[in-house]
This record gives C-alpha cells, structure tokens and sequence, in this order.
C-alpha cells in the first residue's frame, strides 16, 4: 500500500513533465523539521558541553609544563632505570602501571605502588603469575617476570592518582 501511494502521489505530482514545485520537494528544514525546532537544534550543536573536573584536570594535565615523557623529563634520548625514578620521584607518581601484550596481542596489565619499583626491577624483572593471560603457562609453570622498558616510562593523565606507565617485555 505505501508504495502505490507514492507511485500515485508522484505521478499527481508531474505537470508537464516536470514535478510540481509544492509537490515532492524537499523539505525546507533539514530532516523536514520546522523551523523553530531546527533553530534549536543548530544552537544546541554549536554550543559546547561544560567540561567535567575529571576532563578539565586531564586537560591541565596534558597542557601544563611538567614533562609527561622520560625524553622530555630525562633530556637525553637513551633513559636509564634511575632516571625513571628520578621522573617518579620529581612528579610525585603514586602508581605505576605495567604494560604488555597476550600472545593474541590483547594489551594487559598489572598496577602497582611506586614503591614497589626499584632500580633491580629494570634488570631481575618484576615476578607475576602468567596462568590468566592467555596464550601463557599452565598453572603449575606459570611463574613469569615482566621485564620494564625505561624508554617506554609516561606519565598516564587517565588515572585518578598520578600513574607511571611502563611497556614490558614477559
């Protein structure tokens, strides 16, 4: 039934070959919607959203002069161990999280206190229990070590407490 009203109202529609202007135009208004609701519509769009304390801190953040990187925190391009809690330190760093991929090559993770990272942690690696992570040990052989990577240290603005972000190799 639709369709024939349609087939009906179009060929109504033509005068001479050509459709009718009133009849089968498009809609003034974008989506056909008067004007006074696509007004507010359009003022609604340009109008930015109030930025939440949680955005407007990451904002603060990302844009202030503390270095977020250990390049720009160490200034030299190959970062030791030291210098890693050296940024920690100096940035008043909480948290440290540890990063490293599945072999499926899902990210994962595994979130500690900053005071649980020492210099030997760079070099004797940090022990975790593998038996979880997919692609990894069975239970009973599932003793790991995640090994951080100081060029890979960031400050990471998505967390509540001031965090350090570290890839590792497993």
């Amino acid at each position: 039934m639709p369709f024939q009203r349609l087939a009906i109202t179009i060929a109504a529609a033509r005068v001479g070959g050509e459709l009718a202007p009133s009849i089968g135009a498009p809609p003034a208004q974008p989506c056909g919607l008067p004007a006074a609701t696509a007004h507010h519509r359009k003022r609604r769009i340009n109008q930015p959203m109030p930025a939440t304390p949680e955005q407007t801190a990451i904002r603060d953040l990302v844009a202030g002069d503390e270095p977020l990187t250990i390049e720009r925190f160490a200034d030299r391009s190959d970062p030791g161990p030291a210098d890693v809690l050296g940024m920690a330190e100096g940035l008043g760093v909480r948290m440290v999280d540890l990063k490293f991929t599945d072999v499926p090559g899902t990210w994962q993770h595994m979130t500690l206190s900053i005071s649980s990272l020492e210099e030997d942690a760079f070099s004797d690696g940090l022990g975790f229990d593998g038996s979880s992570i997919r692609g990894f040990q069975q239970i009973s052989e599932s003793d790991m070590l995640l090994m951080p990577d100081p060029t890979s240290a960031k400050i990471d603005p998505f967390y509540n407490e001031r965090t350090l972000s570290l890839i590792c190799n497993v």
